[in-house]
């Protein structure tokens, strides 16, 4: 697991920060089924919308650079199963990152 630059990740929610956890889920699929390091580029950092999870400290965006979609969407929805139904995962074609949000209600 490693960090973008400048990346802010103070008073996140303790669900991301066991998400971001070496050896974690999260860490072991992008090394395991991708073949790379999870890079994590956003947390309290970046462009978002007002509501958006990321100023609570409950989401995280993560580089995906080199896939392509089809490949983004799958491992999206692939980390959506194995990261339950408290977290919701989406790809975003531009720019490319996974936004990952924990999201129990």
């Amino acid at each position: 697991m490693r960090y973008k630059d400048g990346v802010i990740m103070y008073n996140m929610h303790p669900e991301i920060d066991r998400l971001l956890l070496d050896d974690s889920a999260l860490d072991q699929y992008f090394l395991r089924k991708l073949n790379r390091e999870c890079v994590v580029t956003a947390g309290r950092n970046g462009r978002h919308m007002k509501k958006s999870l990321h100023w609570k400290g409950r989401a995280v965006d993560i580089r995906t650079w080199g896939l392509t979609d089809a490949e983004g969407y799958q491992a999206a929805h692939q980390l959506g199963v194995i990261l339950g139904d408290d977290f919701d995962v989406v790809y975003e074609e531009d720019p490319d990152h996974m936004h990952i949000e924990y999201d129990p209600d």
